[in-house]
């Protein structure tokens, strides 16, 4: 289980309030040190599996973009700082926004 802090401006930290641990959350971050360009990044070999597969069937930070979206479950807020479980991100990340996580459900349901 990883256990990891964002830390938000001082500026935003009103935009967390009314968040609550346990609440689920996404969270769309900037990898902003993806090399994004290159006629081979939809398709990539993962040294791990010893495959080749199509870049959206993994996880992999080489893409054709260079956003990443994460369903997490933030444990706790203080202040600007926002503890939360089983973030996969580098230091300098760049935050570009948090949503509220809604569970869909299919209609008549």
């Amino acid at each position: 289980m990883w256990r990891e802090k964002l830390f938000l401006s001082q500026n935003t930290k009103l935009g967390l309030r009314n968040i609550k641990a346990g609440n689920k959350m996404v969270v769309i971050l900037g990898f902003h040190n993806s090399n994004a360009s290159g006629p081979e990044k939809p398709i990539q070999k993962l040294s791990y599996l010893n495959k080749i597969r199509g870049v959206f069937s993994t996880s992999s930070t080489h893409r054709q973009n260079s956003i990443r979206l994460s369903v997490l479950k933030f444990l706790d807020v203080t202040d600007n700082i926002v503890r939360l479980r089983r973030l996969d991100l580098y230091d300098e990340n760049p935050i570009l926004d948090i949503k509220s996580y809604i569970k869909y459900k299919p209609e008549g349901r």
